[in-house]
């Protein structure tokens, strides 16, 4: 279930970033996704292409482990997959499908970087839409969302 607004979702985070830059353990670049090598410069239409990919692959993910999602539900954790991994958000994924989305938040919450002001942002909005907090998903991205509709 990859919608435009999953994709914006993340795009609002992540931002776009034509040259590879050092970010955490490995060189990024596009929409956070892995460059091929360091310095590597996409476009945006590139950027775009890994984008889907990728979310493609983390959206299989949660499927696979919580196949009984809402669309708040699985946009959330799809995007927090995206950004710490599939092994760190195995544990969070799994929790929901037992049915314990509290202490999946409570998980999600842990991984801000050491309170990394952005990190902190996101995942409250992460963690607001999987407990259906209807506030957090008002147009905080809906200009990414615009944009992405004429990427």
């Amino acid at each position: 279930m990859i919608t435009k607004t999953l994709l914006a979702l993340i795009i609002s985070f992540e931002g776009f970033h034509p040259v590879a830059y050092w970010d955490h353990s490995q060189w990024t670049n596009g929409y956070g996704t892995q460059a091929s090598y360091a310095q590597e410069k996409v476009s945006e239409s590139e950027a775009k292409k890994r984008l889907e990919k990728d979310v493609a692959k983390r959206s299989k993910f949660v499927k696979k482990h919580a196949p009984y999602l809402n669309e708040n539900e699985h946009n959330a954790l799809v995007s927090f997959c995206y950004n710490v991994g599939l092994g760190a958000c195995k544990k969070s994924v799994l929790l929901v499908a037992e049915g314990k989305k509290p202490a999946a938040s409570w998980v999600m919450r842990k991984y801000t970087n050491n309170g990394n002001k952005g990190l902190v942002k996101r995942r409250k909005i992460e963690t607001d839409l999987l407990m259906e907090k209807p506030k957090s998903k008002i147009c905080i991205y809906q200009e990414y969302f615009d944009n992405y509709l004429v990427l």
